[in-house]
């Protein structure tokens, strides 16, 4: 068991030994697309990430994802897999076919090897369980986004 205070040092003393001044910056003013269905999952992510500087967009359906990557080109997508009318999955299919390099985090409640591999098959970069971990998910997106 790790308590506060030594989660919090390693947490700092981790992503320190990661990041240089230009890659901070680029970490901090980078664009993240978050899609997902549910609107209260969406929110608190925003909000968890909002303070880091980063500049957030929302969609609530896959239709949306598509054309708001297309519109704003973001600079990693947490997605969600099972979005409607167009599911997560394909939507990261879609992009790869397409030639698009951006990073995709995979977000799904299911902590499966089946789904696990669904998403690495279709082009996701990572993949997280819900509910999402404030530390976990920033370092994931410090991996991308310093790639």
């Amino acid at each position: 068991f790790v308590g506060a205070d030594e989660k919090r040092r390693w947490w700092c003393e981790w992503l320190a030994a990661r990041i240089s001044k230009y890659n901070w910056r680029l970490f901090r003013m980078a664009k993240i697309l978050i899609a997902d269905d549910a609107e209260f999952l969406r929110v608190r992510i925003t909000k968890m990430i909002s303070g880091d500087g980063f500049e957030v967009f929302q969609a609530e359906n896959g239709r949306i994802a598509v054309d708001t990557y297309k519109e704003i080109h973001p600079d990693v997508v947490l997605m969600d897999i099972e979005l409607p009318l167009l599911s997560g999955v394909e939507v990261t299919r879609r992009a790869r076919e397409a030639g698009l390099k951006i990073p995709v985090i995979a977000l799904s409640a299911h902590a499966t090897e089946d789904y696990m591999q669904v998403a690495n098959e279709a082009g996701c970069d990572l993949y997280l369980t819900k509910p999402i971990d404030r530390q976990e998910l920033l370092r994931a997106i410090l991996e991308c986004v310093s790639k």
